[in-house]
């Protein structure tokens, strides 16, 4: 059986010979390198089963060699042991970065090396890595070697500068939209492209959804084509099909971009790039881009719209998780209206608005007028019903602008900015009509609600909290005329 090759890399005569010595000793064949060039000619010449590398060595140091080996179709298939005196955590994490496959200090005794090197070639021996292409014989110069290893560094830095953008989009805003037309921004200043689209399959936590990111104008027969064709990509991937009805779409266009106008060409021009989305153990969906007249096909290209792709989807994951985790914190479980807290922070944030413009607002404290009843008699599920029903056709009635929340039990609070005497009225009794239409459709004839109302400009209210309590005030009276009304709190 062919003794296994080891290329050994030190500056250090005494630490080489030691080393080599000690590997001819335990049945390796040895290759000596006395720096990171030779190291590299070496690895081209020689085709060992493992590189053995010191960091810090002259010309080129151990991390640019791994690097470069791990780079090179040739040489990507050798395994890589770091054996340096740099024993400190952070040399450890940049070795392993670099593609080492083991990192192993000089303070260790010789023994526990072999062991490392014998370890990592029968790890690459169980996973039956193949080169991918013959490396023997080939020989390069030192000036070759240090022009690629420049072309190397620059790409590298080139990729890091691109991370660093979309990175810094994370910090800049959590509002998805913006996210997505600055990632668009990006991707047009790298790549000439006409429409990309991002589909994340949903699952038990998080609703489908498809991104599109639409820099030319396009036909409502052309988005339908590319949608096709990406779901069925996924598909193909994942050998499941996606219910589409399940999945989310949002379009992000470009200025001065249409969509769906019917005098537009019905394909985009270009061809259809695809990279899939995550790891290989745990696949997040799939990126399409449909390139422009000037888009290279080339597997540097590739590369770097995956890498681009993938940067940009855990960047706009996590602004949906933070949108979600603060939908959460304001909503209502229950009705999906703004909850407690979150009424609270509105409500004195639109008085102080309105203290300072002048503008009037009204606030609307509501009851269901006799809840408990219904709650005793047809059980707390069919009270939760009720409660749902009456903030749907809550939500359906406000402007965009106004507050509908849970205030607690079955009580609901509206906060109206820039509302008088007569749109408070108005908008309480809609919201009364409202609750008597859902009592009908339920077969609830006698829910109805009562209805406090206060203004402000107001001499009683001198803070966000007296808006609330005269409010509240104005509820009691309602009830206590008859229920079923709208009471206006008094001016003072």
């Amino acid at each position: 059986m062919a003794r296994a090759k080891v290329l050994v890399a030190d500056d250090s005569q005494t630490s080489l010979a030691l080393v080599r010595d000690f590997l001819e000793h335990n049945g390796y064949e040895v290759v000596a390198a006395r720096d990171g060039l030779e190291a590299m000619e070496a690895a081209y010449k020689e085709s060992p089963d493992l590189v053995l590398l010191d960091v810090v060595m002259p010309r080129m140091n151990g991390y640019q060699v791994c690097r470069m080996l791990k780079l090179d179709e040739h040489t990507s298939h050798i395994p890589v042991v770091m054996l340096t005196s740099k024993d400190q955590p952070s040399d450890q994490y940049w070795g392993l970065q670099t593609g080492a496959d083991c990192y192993v200090t000089k303070e260790q005794p010789l023994h526990m090396v072999l062991a490392s090197v014998a370890k990592v070639l029968a790890g690459r021996s169980e996973s039956n890595v193949l080169p991918s292409a013959s490396a023997g014989g080939r020989s390069t110069s030192a000036v070759d070697l240090l022009s690629r290893l420049n072309d190397v560094l620059d790409r590298k830095l080139y990729e890091a500068t691109i991370l660093g953008e979309v990175t810094k989009l994370a910090w800049s805003t959590t509002e998805l939209d913006t996210i997505t037309r600055e990632i668009m921004t990006l991707f047009g200043r790298l790549f000439d492209f006409t429409l990309a689209c991002m589909l994340v399959p949903g699952d038990s936590s998080r609703t489908g959804e498809l991104v599109w990111m639409v820099r030319s104008s396009i036909s409502s027969s052309a988005m339908s084509a590319c949608e096709e064709t990406v779901f069925e990509l996924q598909a193909d991937r994942s050998g499941i099909d996606i219910d589409r009805t399940t999945v989310k779409q949002r379009i992000v266009s470009a200025p001065g971009v249409r969509v769906g106008a019917g005098d537009i060409a019905v394909q985009p021009a270009g061809k259809c790039f695809t990279v899939p989305l995550g790891s290989q153990e745990q696949a997040a969906g799939i990126f399409a881009l449909w390139g422009g007249e000037r888009t290279m096909e080339s597997q540097e290209s590739l590369q770097m719209i995956g890498m681009l792709a993938n940067a940009a989807y855990v960047v706009l994951d996590n602004a949906r998780l933070y949108q979600e985790m603060r939908r959460l914190a304001t909503t209502d479980g229950l009705t999906g209206l703004a909850n407690y807290r979150q009424f609270e922070e509105v409500l004195e944030r639109e008085f102080q608005r309105s203290v300072r413009t002048g503008e009037p607002m009204a606030v609307l404290m509501m009851d269901l007028d006799d809840f408990k009843g219904i709650n005793d008699a047809f059980g707390h599920k069919t009270g939760d019903q009720v409660l749902q029903a009456v903030a749907a056709a809550f939500m359906g009635s406000a402007r965009q602008y106004d507050v509908i929340a849970r205030y607690g039990g079955e009580e609901f609070a509206v906060i109206l900015p820039g509302t008088g005497a007569r749109g408070a009225v108005e908008m309480g009794e809609r919201l009364r009509l409202l609750v008597r239409t859902v009592g009908g459709r339920l077969k609830l004839e006698r829910l109805s609600t009562s209805v406090g109302a206060v203004l402000y400009p107001n001499r009683r209210i001198a803070g966000a909290q007296d808006l609330v309590r005269e409010a509240d005030a104005a509820l009691y009276h309602a009830k206590a005329e008859g229920k079923d009304r709208v009471w206006l709190a008094p001016m003072g």
